[in-house]
Parts: C-alpha cells; sequence; structure tokens
C-alpha cells in the first residue's frame, strides 16, 4: 500500500514518466554529498544529523515539484537487497545524501557490503533508470545501465558541502572575470531539442551514456532526461540570441563531440563542432559553460574555442 500511494503521488507530479539519473554527473554537479543520520521526517522534507562532513546542513528539502505539505513514510527498517526507488531511508539509518544544485534532495545510498548503495526516493510512475559511468550497476544489469541504482567504492565518492545554486568562484588564471549569469537551466531536455540539434550537427547522435532501450524511452516521451553534464544554454556570445550546448555521442564515428548552435527565428544555426572527450562534463559556472574544471568555452570573440587546459 505505501509503494502504491508514493506511486500515485509522483505519477500525478512527475507525468508518470521515469525518472533518468546520470550518476556521475548528478554527483558532480550536486552542492551537498554528506553521510548524515536520519532524525526524522516532517512536511516539506527531513531532518539530518550531519556526520560527515561536519558542516553539512541539519534539514533536506524536496525539490519544488513535490508537494511541500507531503511528510514520506520511510521504511521501517533496511530488509536486504529490495528495489528502493520511490523508497525513503528509516528513522536512525546512516547514509549518504545527495542534495542537487539547488539544495533539494536528489538521491540518497545505503552502505551494502561495503558500497555506496545509490538510489532515487521518487518514484516518478516506473522504477529509476541510471547511468553507472564510472559506478557499477546493480546485479542483473547490462553495460553501465541500471534499474533502481548503481554501486560505488566508498573511496570513488567525494564528500562535500557547498552553497546551493552556482557557486560563485575568484577567477582562476585561465578565467576571465565572470560575466553575467546564464539564466535558468531547463529541468529536462525535450526530445525534439535533442533531434534540432542532430539536425544542425548533421550526423546520427546519440546522449552520451544512455542505452539504446534508454534512447527509445526518451523518444517516446517515456523518459524524462536531466541536462546535468550533457547540455547547456544561455546567451553565450552577448549578442541576445540563445545558443544550445550538447555533448553527444557520434554514433556513426563512435566518438564524442561537443555541438553548439544558435537560434535562428524557429530554427537554429551550427556554430561549431568540437572533437570531446569521453572525460568531459558540461557545468555552468559564473556565466560560463565549463567541460572540465578550469576550460570553458568562447564564443564571444571570433569562432567557437576552447580556453584552459582541456583546449591543448
Amino acid at each position: 500500500m505505501r509503494r502504491s500511494l508514493a506511486l500515485v503521488l509522483f505519477a500525478v507530479v512527475a507525468d508518470a514518466k521515469p525518472r533518468f539519473v546520470a550518476l556521475a554527473a548528478e554527483l558532480e554537479s550536486a552542492s551537498v554529498v554528506a553521510r548524515v543520520k536520519v532524525a526524522g521526517y516532517h512536511a516539506g522534507g527531513l531532518t539530518l544529523m550531519p556526520l560527515d562532513p561536519s558542516n553539512a546542513p541539519p534539514r533536506a528539502d524536496f525539490p519544488d515539484w513535490v508537494d511541500r505539505g507531503w511528510v514520506p513514510r520511510p521504511l521501517p527498517s533496511w530488509t536486504g537487497e529490495e528495489m528502493l526507488t520511490g523508497e525513503w531511508p528509516p528513522v536512525g539509518a546512516e547514509v549518504l545524501i545527495v542534495l542537487d544544485v539547488h539544495g533539494a534532495i536528489s538521491l540518497f545510498a545505503r552502505l551494502l557490503d561495503g558500497e555506496w548503495r545509490f538510489f532515487s526516493p521518487y518514484m516518478t510512475g516506473s522504477t529509476a533508470l541510471f547511468d553507472c559511468t564510472g559506478a557499477s550497476p546493480l546485479k542483473g544489469n547490462k553495460l553501465a545501465s541500471s534499474w533502481d541504482g548503481c554501486l560505488a567504492a566508498r573511496k570513488a565518492v567525494t564528500l562535500k558541502v557547498r552553497p546551493p545554486r552556482t557557486r560563485v568562484e575568484p577567477p582562476r588564471a585561465a578565467t576571465p572575470p565572470p560575466r553575467p549569469a546564464l539564466p535558468e537551466q531547463p529541468r529536462y531536455v525535450d526530445w525534439s531539442a535533442f533531434k534540432a540539434l542532430e539536425e544542425v550537427a548533421g550526423f546520427p547522435c546519440a546522449h552520451p551514456t544512455l542505452t539504446r532501450e534508454g534512447m527509445a524511452l526518451w523518444s517516446k516521451g517515456e523518459l524524462r532526461v536531466p541536462p546535468e553534464g550533457f547540455y547547456a544554454q544561455g546567451d553565450l556570445d552577448g549578442d541576445g540570441r540563445l545558443e544550445a550546448v550538447a555533448l553527444v555521442r557520434d554514433v556513426r564515428a563512435d566518438r564524442m563531440r561537443l555541438i553548439v548552435a544558435s537560434r535562428n527565428g524557429a530554427g537554429w544555426t551550427r556554430r561549431g563542432i568540437i572533437d570531446a572527450s569521453r572525460s568531459w562534463v558540461l557545468t555552468v559556472r559564473d556565466g560560463r559553460v565549463f567541460v572540465a574544471p578550469e576550460t570553458f568555452l568562447e564564443l564571444a570573440d571570433g569562432p567557437l574555442r576552447l580556453v584552459g587546459p582541456a583546449a591543448r
């Protein structure tokens, strides 16, 4: 009954589409990754006892698409290797909590046989689909894709606490003064937007980590794909037009490429394509789009180019 109620709640809120989680990108963009003890639940979120780092927040809230008056009903206890999508940790449990870039609850992980077992507490109509690149899929899953979660070695997960939303850092040697902040990034990337960029690129494209099954679900509107790690948008050159940046896999050549296009009326105009590294993760910071911690895209002073160590 408890899982049925969760299914009804999140199906209504999130249009009954499974959540897709690119774990590496989620952890990279997170404002908080911390070990905590769950002290209790309340309307809008839960109360925490920070363990490591000790300055982790003492409470965590739902994202804005969840009813703030809802109080989760947690598991009474862990029962082994049960399905965990849509479940909330038991009161008193020591878990890893992941808060997204806005400071809202995104993921949990429980310690299972010495590894962090990640899962999504949100039941959006179906079991969450994870990309476990850099981690391990759960038993019974193939390749890097995994239904219901991933396993990651304890040493492979970096704990951190930083202010929610975009962190403003002092300019580094390769970085000029920050530009005005880019507009809020979309919560999810529409299939139609992805196909428009594919048309501009002129070659068949795929999401960097989604499997064929995941791509098929996305194309049918049955999978929500967040932008973290592979997509960003904003006026990157200050001309008043919207630019879109996508990190994609060139299906034909089996290599990674970075596509940048500018909005042109109802369509898009290609601004440039760069061969990309499989290690690149797109992040938005200081009004720029970064492909690596100190390497960003530059459009304002001529053709598309990279500035920073990864450009060499």
